[in-house]
């Protein structure tokens, strides 16, 4: 009997990936999935770069994250597409995709969608899908994109399930979050820049990120107030965005006491 996982050890090292994605945390997990499955990956951290880095090397599928800095992913898919490289998968990596975003996706040259947060299921599915031609069962893939169906309350850091996102591995989920945290400081910084400047449209971006690594690591209530925060700046509301930002740093020290509680 073939197993999934005895398929993808015969796989190893057969798969070249570029990952267009600006942040770290996502570019660590990915990293890391990747290199566990024996796969190669280069890492573009925004649209320009990933034209330029398709023009110069042959990948056998592009992970392209949605909301990127100089370009989008969108923007950087078109030109892809127009300067002829219409053979290699683009799958498009975000948290949130309405029908017209799925649409815009598409017509650009898109050919699907791997929801955020990313799952080593979802992950690997759409390598099997894309490349390895290989039967799987995604759950992750499957559940609808932006919509957990999840009820309850949000937790601080629900350990189990951000274990379960990343196959139990606790060494790699505390590389994750520790990237996540010391990034923090950072993105408050520029965030507090966007502000002074009135810039919402990078305000947004950056909670944007926020909340999908906070989602990544299964900081959950971190990642709903950094929707609020980035639902905010998107209407232009600065005095309501700007006021999530003490929530957002509470919710991560928070989320790092919860952590420091914990016996790995």
């Amino acid at each position: 009997m073939i197993t999934t996982c005895a398929v993808r050890e015969e796989c190893k090292g057969s798969v070249r990936v570029l990952l267009a994605e600006d942040d770290l945390v996502n570019q660590k997990l990915i990293l890391q999935m990747m290199k566990k499955a024996g796969h190669a990956v280069d890492v573009a951290k925004n649209g320009r770069e990933a034209i330029d880095m398709v023009k110069l090397s042959a990948y056998d599928i592009v992970l392209m994250d949605m909301q990127m800095p100089v370009m989008d992913g969108v923007e950087a898919t078109e030109e892809i597409r127009k300067a002829g490289f219409d053979d290699v998968p683009i799958v498009a990596v975000t948290a949130n995709v309405l029908d017209r975003d799925r649409e815009r996706c598409m017509a650009a040259g898109m050919d699907d969608f791997l929801p955020k947060p990313i799952s080593r299921d979802g992950l690997y599915g759409m390598i099997e899908k894309w490349v390895l031609d290989k039967p799987f069962s995604d759950s992750g893939h499957e559940q609808a994109v932006g919509d957990s169906g999840d009820d309850r309350e949000p937790a601080v850091f629900d350990k189990v399930k951000a274990l379960d996102m990343i196959g139990n591995n606790s060494k790699v989920l505390q590389e994750v979050i520790n990237c996540y945290l010391e990034d923090i400081p950072r993105r408050v910084s520029c965030l507090k820049d966007a502000f002074a400047c009135q810039d919402m449209a990078e305000a947004a971006r950056i909670y944007h990120s926020i909340k999908g690594g906070a989602s990544q690591i299964a900081a959950e209530r971190t990642s709903a107030v950094a929707l609020k925060a980035e639902k905010a700046a998107k209407m232009g509301d600065i005095e309501v965005a700007e006021g999530y930002l003490a929530d957002v740093e509470r919710e991560c020290e928070q989320v790092k006491q919860a952590i420091d509680a914990i016996a790995w």
